[in-house]
């Protein structure tokens, strides 16, 4: 079962990343389409449905540990129904969002370990990453993104690659995660130390090859705030990391303000930090893109035109964002920035729950902290990695594999802290027994007959 149900998410962590549909004898000249995203959603929903039913109490338990943001998010989302403006669409994106929870749910409830969740996402992100190098040496041109957008050639898309991946922000999202992930299970001393290496040099060669600044930017920034909580001699206790914590969000809250020009003066401050993700003030057009996103916005405020309500395709006459074809002349898909499409589908209350789930994951984390440093640490980094990745793609709550691996993180962060208030107890009935392994070392086996897991030497 614990086999199964690593290979339903690592398989979803892939195929959230690939076209949804992909000819798998393209390369020797034969034609065999398949759809297997779909079927893996199914999969996980279905096997989540009845585990929760088998497994009620620890179902429970583990609910009531998840960080309760991304609970009203899930709730807000599927009330979003009595007032969306395309209600079929947004059932239809629900039963995705569902899927993708049972799984991370799944993983944190069946199989998990302390050094589980890594390594799923790790092994997942290694087989896209090699999978996109061996693509580009054997398929050259396929394994490039099409420079060409309603007929313009743009200088950034050209020459970047997308490898095996909807496109090259796609490739760059999961090759910058990968070198925080294999750069964490180096620094933590796990074996084996081989795959380890080559996930970090194949997601450090797509990272290059992906041309995507904001992820080289976001991988630089989070490895060294990483290796800052593993290793710097300041960092001793966690109110120290709390206070780090606060004063980055905030900066990064802030920053988000600025880049959107919602707060006068704002702008101007963020110059410079601009400048060094390697864009210019128009965000490579993405600013024309947000003007439009915040006239939709205006219409609705408060609870948002309903979730994946906009974003309805380019074929879709009745779509309020078919707007982009006539004014723009090209649908770009998504707002290029996380915090305007929760607002714009999820309205002030969205951006709300939003700032709390923020919040709370690091609270989370930094609680997690004395129990298993490098978990802490790897979860932060993916927090950080979405904070500033989000400023320029849209990834926040939409179901895609961004937002998917941080759901991951928060679900594994739930039963670490269950593990962590278990042993807590444990260690207080029989302190002398020496059954308790030392913060930051934890070894526990899951044995459904027993609750959540056994601990042991």
């Amino acid at each position: 079962m614990r086999l199964a149900v690593a290979v339903v998410v690592g398989s979803l962590i892939a195929f959230l990343s690939m076209p949804i549909s992909f000819n798998v004898l393209a390369l020797v000249g034969g034609e065999l389409t398949v759809r297997p995203l779909q079927s893996i959603l199914t999969a996980a929903l279905v096997l989540g449905a009845v585990i929760a039913a088998t497994r009620f109490r620890q179902a429970r338990a583990l609910l009531k540990a998840t960080n309760r943001y991304l609970l009203i998010f899930l709730f807000l989302a599927t009330a979003s129904v009595a007032w969306s403006v395309f209600p079929l669409t947004t059932v239809a994106r629900l039963y995705r969002l569902y899927a993708e929870f049972f799984a991370c749910a799944l993983l944190a409830l069946v199989a998990w370990q302390p050094s589980r969740f890594p390594r799923v996402l790790g092994y997942a992100l290694l087989f896209l990453t090699v999978t996109s190098i061996i693509y580009r040496l054997v398929d050259p041109a396929g394994a490039l993104e099409e420079a060409a957008v309603a007929g313009n050639v743009q200088l950034e898309l050209l020459g970047a690659w997308r490898g095996i991946t909807l496109q090259k922000n796609t490739l760059g999202t999961i090759a910058g995660i990968g070198t925080i992930v294999w750069l964490s299970e180096l620094t933590a001393g796990r074996r084996p130390l081989l795959p380890a290496w080559i996930g970090l040099v194949a997601s450090i060669t797509c990272l290059v090859g992906s041309r995507s600044n904001t992820s080289m930017f976001a991988a630089i920034f989070c490895v060294a705030l990483m290796q800052l909580i593993l290793k710097a001699p300041a960092i001793k206790n966690r109110r120290t990391v709390h206070a780090l914590m606060f004063v980055l969000v905030s900066f990064f809250l802030v920053y988000s303000l600025g880049v959107l020009d919602i707060v006068p003066g704002f702008y101007s401050f963020i110059e410079p930090f601009v400048a060094m993700t390697g864009k210019d003030m128009s965000f490579s057009g993405r600013t024309s893109i947000w003007a439009i996103v915040k006239d939709e916005i205006a219409l609705h405020p408060f609870l948002g035109i309903g979730y994946a309500a906009y974003w309805t395709g380019p074929d879709d006459p009745l779509s309020p964002s078919a707007v982009f074809l006539t004014r723009l002349g090209f649908y770009p898909g998504e707002a290029h920035n996380g915090y305007l499409d929760v607002l714009n589908e999820l309205g002030v209350v969205g951006i709300i729950a939003l700032i709390g789930y923020v919040f709370e994951f690091l609270r989370q984390s930094v609680r997690v902290l004395s129990f298993d440093r490098g978990k802490a640490a790897l979860c932060i980094a993916l927090l950080f990695y979405n904070l500033i990745g989000n400023m320029s793609e849209a990834y926040w709550w939409n179901g895609y594999v961004g937002f998917f691996i941080l759901t991951l993180a928060s679900f594994d962060l739930a039963r670490s802290t269950l593990e962590m208030g278990r042993q807590a107890r444990a260690s207080s009935r029989s302190p002398s027994t020496g059954l308790v392994p030392r913060p930051g070392t934890p070894r526990t086996a899951v044995d459904p007959r027993r609750g959540f897991g056994l601990t042991r030497r």
